[in-house]
């Protein structure tokens, strides 16, 4: 029982959502067996457009092994031009093989803090279909023209074969485009990586325009040892070339998916509907409880409404205080689920919306593919076609469901490695840092990367985002000593050591 590990407990989780890590012999044997044979043809090259000249590259965590989406651009005479190219896995695997049944019966790759729980094997997801640098590649790209007002005047999907230049990672991606430090080893890309980070900026204004919803979250960053231990925190830095990619990205599942819908074709879209009435008042609430007070959220039919309203609640606060608020109105939103029939995505202020651009780690994504590659091949016209139609009608709830396990399966193993490292400093003294004060409480981070609540007492009064206490003033940004107490509702409760009772302990 003393071996137990996190790991164990992380073990035992994913067992219990249904997902597995390993994959048996018969379907890793297939799976080696379709990479040994996976030499592109000439037949094939003839179907195919022909983009291995045409500079490419992909954008991934500094860890990635599966990189199923790569990016090209042009610009000429005031014209953008994009091309996504995602991996092409459904080349190598059909409808009913049992791959594909595997990859149905896990739905989702998996991303726990170490490492993935994956829906396609290694040889597959990493291998053959994965965009690694400097090799032949089958995709299918979406190429579209865009001009300077974001507006898209012309698109074009179909299959091709590509060879990425470079795999770059977020981070250093981030650093380039703030120092462009001609000796970084993506200097020969610079005009490359400006005129995305142009084109991203055109796509985040025009999506705000509309009345996407953008939230200021946080995403928590462990390191973790062999055991699945937690021995550090950090908080995942987002910069511009996440945007580049989420804006991308979005692009090309938003055009794909708006041209399977006018062409007719069974499609797997991402719905989202707008919040009930339930939904509103619990934010109501849960923003009281938090110390802001609305006199009302009006009519919020239309993202729009969301918007200014949280807009107006993050004028002049701190980027702490806007995550706080963020996640309140993030945990507002219904879910977004899976369907065959298009109803639009609220958040995104989308009319029609599907995922498409990761079709090795999403069974939604390889099923569009299968659809869309039919299409490309054999038209409209293809018997196929009508037998993916009644195949995803059958499966798209049981795909939802999967997601939902998926989510949550990630959210429990951060929770558990998220309690495991909060316990390891219970009731010691640290330094912490105030970040906001607002009625309920003096929210901190700890010098360990954990966040938190003090809550306010009789003894403190709060007057101007300044709190009086102990005889002196405190504002964000300055440091004091805490001790953490208690975890409540995912919150972590600290208490505060006034300077005299350090002094007093020093004493001792």
């Amino acid at each position: 029982r003393n071996n137990h590990t996190t790991q164990d407990d992380i073990n035992a989780l994913i067992m219990e959502y249904g997902f597995a890590r390993n994959f048996s012999i018969n379907l890793l044997e297939e799976a080696t067996k379709l990479s040994k044979s996976s030499k592109i043809s000439e037949e094939e090259l003839k179907n195919r457009r022909d983009l291995r000249n045409l500079e490419t590259i992909t954008i991934d965590p500094i860890d990635a092994k599966d990189l199923d989406d790569a990016i090209s651009i042009e610009y000429k005479n005031g014209l953008y031009t994009l091309y996504v190219h995602a991996a092409n896995p459904t080349h190598y695997i059909k409808l009913n093989s049992p791959l594909f049944k595997e990859a149905l019966k896990r739905g989702f790759s998996v991303y726990p803090p170490n490492g993935v729980i994956p829906m396609l094997p290694d040889t597959i997801s990493s291998g053959i279909c994965s965009l690694n640098e400097n090799g032949d590649k089958l995709a299918l790209t979406c190429k579209m023209v865009i001009n300077e007002q974001g507006e898209i005047l012309d698109i074009d999907i179909f299959k091709s074969i590509i060879k990425s230049d470079k795999q770059m990672n977020y981070d250093s991606v981030n650093s380039f485009l703030q120092t462009m430090d001609q000796n970084h080893e993506y200097a020969s890309f610079t005009n490359t990586l400006i005129k995305m980070k142009e084109l991203a900026k055109i796509l985040q204004r025009e999506k705000t325009k509309r009345g996407s919803i953008n939230f200021e979250s946080e995403e928590k960053q462990f390191i973790i040892d062999q055991e699945g231990n937690p021995v550090s925190l950090k908080e995942k830095q987002r910069g511009e070339s996440q945007l580049i990619i989420e804006n991308f990205m979005l692009l090309a599942n938003e055009n794909i998916s708006k041209f399977a819908f006018y062409l007719g074709l069974p499609y797997i879209y991402r719905n989202h509907d707008q919040p009930t009435v339930q939904k509103k008042q619990t934010l109501k609430q849960d923003l009281t409880k938090k110390g802001y007070y609305i006199q009302k959220i009006g009519n919020i039919s239309h993202p729009e409404y969301l918007q200014s309203t949280l807009n107006n609640l993050l004028k002049g606060k701190t980027k702490e205080e806007k995550k706080v608020i963020s996640e309140l109105f993030l945990k507002s939103m219904t879910r977004a689920y899976y369907e065959d029939i298009n109803k639009g995505h609220y958040g995104l202020a989308l009319d029609c919306y599907g995922t498409f651009t990761s079709p090795a780690r999403k069974i939604s994504d390889l099923l569009n593919h299968m659809i869309i590659e039919e299409f490309l091949d054999n038209g409209i016209e293809s018997p196929k076609i009508e037998i993916y139609r009644d195949f995803i009608a059958e499966t798209v709830e049981y795909i939802s469901e999967k997601q939902k396990d998926a989510d949550s399966l990630e959210q429990e193993i951060e929770r558990l490695i998220l309690t495991k490292y909060a316990e390891k400093f219970k009731n010691e003294e640290v330094t912490a840092k105030i970040l906001f004060i607002n009625q309920t409480g003096i929210y901190i981070k700890d010098t360990n990367g954990l966040t938190g609540l003090i809550p306010i007492n009789k003894q403190m009064t709060l007057y101007n985002q300044q709190l009086h206490y102990n005889g002196k003033i405190y504002k964000p940004s300055d440091q004091i000593t805490v001790s953490l107490k208690a975890k409540k509702e995912n919150e972590l409760i600290y208490q505060w050591i006034p300077a005299t009772e350090n002094k007093k302990i020093l004493k001792k």
